[in-house]
């Protein structure tokens, strides 16, 4: 199901925050109105969770259970990310030249370390390595970024960023040896019930590795057993000249000792009945969204004002109230800023503290006058400097704010209109990220290949067609 089809129709700002409310820790793919969440990050949102919510559940369950019965069963039929990068593997192949691709080692310990990581820092609280690392996060928050907002930003800079360093490695090389999801899929997959098997291996020949070829994460299915990185593609099956691989379904307990893996699911049942589950669908949040943030000197004086939206924002996650509103701060100040002394201290400036008069004026009509006496803020200070007010009405891009003539201070009107989202900045901040993510993806997916040199002639892996 395309991502498009899926996204919300109304007002782009708040539909854009609603849709990057990534349930449970990411949405990887949606499925006759089913969700399958991410297992790595949705173990670290239910954990969290102060209320855990059934469709949640079940949605990180799936993958899960997919992967104690076929692997990365997730990887090879449920992740986008995957698609893509099989996709343009693809496109790679029918080119008129050949692009040589790295060897990922038999060992892949560097997912396994970064997996560590990412589960660490998330349990602590701060889950910026997992959302770097995960790139079926970066497709989404890409895809609702240009759909909804005009631009991709960091996102879609991170993710070309990454795209651009899949083409150099290799398109599938991130997914197989970088992924933390996919190493922990793949110790789920460990004692896995479907799997591939070869059922003759002498009949193979001494020199045949199509199969291997054909494999996109690298694995060795001609040795017989591929691992439990395999997800089951079958690419092998549909390339092998004699027919000699299958699919087949086996209990885990036929060849190797049981293990306590697929107790897992049993052992999360108790856990969750243990806990206050809720049947309800999690409420819709929203965060504070900057309408406006501008500074701009008149001569000797220098004006800031910001309008912040608090539409739907919640002040903590169990109070069921709902902000409304605008909140407009405007500070008026003027005097060198100055160097600070060998305390640190800045030298004092004058500011403002005067009545002050404020309009907004909507392309709908809207004509709201806000009248300061003084200023109000900050409470911890006798000297307040700021004029704040929340108000109940609603600004769109192209409405106007009017700050009125101060006596003494500036004579002029000075004029502000609310700007598109991101408006002018998408370009720029989308090619510094660009950078950063060829820099990160690149560096880490080196790491794991530990530097291996690429392989001559016919690359691994490009089997024409496939």
């Amino acid at each position: 199901m395309s991502v498009l089809e899926n996204l919300p129709l109304g007002d782009a700002p708040s539909q854009a925050h609603a849709a990057n409310q990534l349930l449970g820790g990411g949405v990887a793919g949606e499925y006759l109105g089913v969700a399958a969440i991410d297992p790595v990050g949705g173990l670290l949102a239910l954990l969290s969770a102060p209320v855990i919510y059934i469709s949640v559940v079940v949605s990180w369950l799936i993958p899960v259970v997919l992967a104690l019965m076929a692997g990365r069963f997730f990887c090879g039929w449920m992740c986008p990310f995957g698609s893509l990068a099989r996709g343009i593997a693809g496109i790679l192949d029918r080119l008129p030249w050949r692009i040589p691709s790295f060897v990922p080692p038999r060992l892949r310990v560097v997912r396994f370390v970064l997996l560590g990581l990412a589960l660490t820092a998330g349990a602590i609280g701060s889950q910026w390595l997992l959302y770097l690392l995960l790139p079926h996060l970066l497709l989404q928050q890409s895809a609702y970024a240009v759909w909804l907002m005009g631009g991709g930003g960091a996102a879609l800079g991170a993710l070309l960023g990454l795209l651009g360093v899949g083409v150099f490695f290799g398109p599938t090389v991130y997914c197989a040896t970088v992924c933390p999801t996919g190493a922990a899929l793949s110790l789920a997959g460990r004692r896995r019930v479907v799997r591939l098997e070869i059922i003759d291996k002498p009949a193979c020949g001494a020199h045949c590795d199509l199969c291997d070829r054909a494999c996109w994460l690298f694995l060795h299915p001609s040795e017989g057993e591929p691992g439990p990185d395999c997800d089951n593609c079958a690419r092998c099956v549909e390339v092998c000249p004699r027919d000699n691989l299958r699919v087949v379904a086996r209990p885990p307990w036929t060849k190797r000792k049981a293990s306590l893996v697929p107790l897992v699911p049993l052992i999360v049942g108790v856990w969750l009945a243990s806990t206050n589950l809720v049947v309800a669908a999690p409420a819709d949040d929203h965060k504070p969204a900057l309408l406006l943030d501008a500074r701009r000197e008149v001569g000797a004086t220098n004006i800031a004002i910001s309008i912040v939206d608090l539409t739907g924002v919640r002040l903590e996650a169990d109070d069921p109230r709902q902000l409304d509103g605008l909140e407009v701060s405007v500070y008026v100040v003027r005097g060198p800023r100055g160097e600070p002394d060998e305390r640190g201290r800045l030298p004092a400036r004058e500011y403002y503290q005067g009545p002050l008069r404020l309009r907004m004026v909507g392309t709908d009509g809207l004509d709201h006058e806000l009248a300061f006496e003084s200023p109000q803020y900050p409470h911890s200070t006798p000297n307040r400097s700021i004029y704040r007010e929340h108000v109940k009405v609603v600004l769109r891009p192209g409405d106007a704010v009017i700050l009125a003539p101060i006596d003494g201070w500036f004579s002029e009107t000075q004029r502000w209109e609310i700007p598109a989202p991101n408006a002018g900045r998408e370009g720029l901040r989308m090619l510094a990220f660009m950078g950063v993510g060829v820099l990160l993806f690149g560096g880490v997916t080196a790491l794991a290949l530990g530097l291996r040199p690429r392989e001559p002639g016919a690359a691994r892996g490009r089997i024409a067609g496939r």
